[in-house]
């Protein structure tokens, strides 16, 4: 990541629920071309407490917009990302992706 500061960098993760790497995580966040985004275990769109940046599964019907939460239509697309970079972005606090 340090030595590709032109490439954007998403790391999804439930590893932060191992004791140490929390460290590692921060570290990582803190860079600019970096977004950490902690998943949660729930697949009924419970986001990981705290201050972090997230991802969550849950139904399409049950998708609430509000600021800063995104909604990942790859599932429109046979898994493939489109153009919009959600999961990006540091300006997006939570991306939702359909339970499929």
């Amino acid at each position: 990541m340090l030595q590709t500061p032109n490439c954007e960098h998403w790391l999804p993760t439930r590893s932060y629920k191992i004791g140490g790497i929390e460290d590692w995580l921060l570290s990582m966040s803190f860079l600019d071309n970096v977004t950490v985004r902690y998943s949660s275990d729930s697949v009924n769109g419970k986001r990981v407490p705290g201050d972090t940046t997230s991802t969550i599964i849950q139904s399409a019907e049950d998708f609430i917009p509000s600021k800063g939460y995104a909604l990942c239509r790859a599932f429109e697309r046979k898994g493939k990302c489109g153009s919009c970079r959600a999961c990006w972005s540091k300006n997006i606090h939570t991306v939702a992706y359909i339970a499929h």
